[in-house]
């Protein structure tokens, strides 16, 4: 029990080291360390985030920079953000710029107060070997995925505790979007969702990509979920939505089963046809029927997610593969040169 701890929240010191005394643990205090953050810190200041720091400082030292070659820094490079854990949720910009400085330094052989000539620009170093990088990858851009990934869990994962917190923190009946956001409550839940105009700027359109596949439709909304080709039906039908009787309707709601199958039965504030909706009644069924609904409810990145594990995958086994050839390589010229010096 020596690594448990029992911190006091509104008690006295005396109760919390009776407690733990009873549990056989030591009496902790405010800030203490979890999985690598400091619980209770202000994580705004970046001295709150020295223990990273330290951590790339010690992966990319300074001995390492002058013995090595640019070939040999390069791998060190990539390596070094597997040190950063996913838990890390968010990282501020000037957080970035430093951990960034120190990979950009070591990259370049810089020691100390030593300058060296940078001969290609870093946002090309960072780019993929497809767009004519070196496949280093940027820190800002494995923050922005890891805030990403937030969506995709909280439509697949909707039962766990953290999603149910969010979702009443952050209901709004006026709110039509796809995940619940009240923009007056601050927080890393605005600071995520606002991960979408970070996602423009690198030219990725993060929220178009986003497709709910159907279980039953008792998780996906209607008219605001992502569910059928071009978009949400709130933006391709605006005057269907605008005579709906429940715009935040779940899919269920919006059918009837019947022997040969389901047939759609939408509620309307009037009829649509007094609007001149009929047209947009017949291309709203063509959209969205016919469907089997019954199978397991997901949330996809479009369909090359597949694809860019399998390419990950392949490229781990490559590495290996290589490293595995370099070792026997090395052995075999070991024995001939002890065979050498025997004789």
């Amino acid at each position: 029990m020596g690594i448990s701890a029992i911190t006091r929240l509104l008690l006295s010191s005396v109760l919390v080291e009776y407690m733990a005394i009873i549990l056989k643990c030591r009496a902790g205090s405010f800030l203490l360390g979890y999985l690598g953050l400091k619980v209770g810190a202000n994580m705004n200041r970046i001295m709150n985030w020295k223990d990273v720091i330290d951590t790339f400082n010690k992966r990319l030292s300074s001995w390492k920079a002058k013995l090595l070659s640019f070939a040999g820094r390069l791998p060190l490079v990539k390596s070094v953000l597997g040190s950063l854990p996913n838990y890390y949720l968010s990282f501020y910009k000037a957080l970035l710029k430093t951990l960034e400085g120190i990979r950009r330094k070591f990259l370049w052989g810089v020691c100390g107060s030593n300058k060296k000539l940078r001969w290609i620009k870093w946002e090309k170093v960072v780019a993929s070997k497809k767009l004519g990088g070196l496949g280093v990858g940027g820190i800002k851009e494995l923050n922005v995925t890891l805030l990403v990934k937030k969506w995709w869990r909280m439509k697949a994962e909707p039962d766990l505790l953290w999603v149910k917190v969010i979702k009443t923190l952050h209901f709004n009946s006026r709110n039509v979007s796809s995940f619940p956001l009240k923009k007056t409550n601050a927080g890393v839940w605005k600071e995520i969702m606002g991960m979408d105009k970070e996602c423009a700027k690198l030219g990725d359109n993060v929220f178009g990509s986003l497709r709910n596949k159907v279980d039953m439709g008792d998780k996906t909304l209607f008219w605001c979920d992502n569910w059928v080709e071009g978009g949400a039906l709130r933006d391709q039908f605006p005057l269907l939505y605008q005579l709906a009787a429940d715009k935040r309707s779940l899919i269920q709601d919006c059918y009837i089963k019947l022997n040969r199958g389901l047939l759609w039965d939408w509620k309307w504030v009037r009829s649509p046809s007094e609007d001149g909706g009929d047209k947009e009644c017949m291309e709203l069924e063509r959209r969205t029927g016919p469907r089997v609904l019954g199978q397991k409810q997901l949330l996809c990145f479009r369909d090359l997610a597949a694809a860019a594990v399998m390419a990950s995958c392949y490229g781990f086994f490559w590495v290996v593969k290589v490293c595995v050839a370099f070792q026997k390589k090395k052995k075999k010229e070991k024995r001939k040169l002890e065979g050498k010096m025997y004789y």
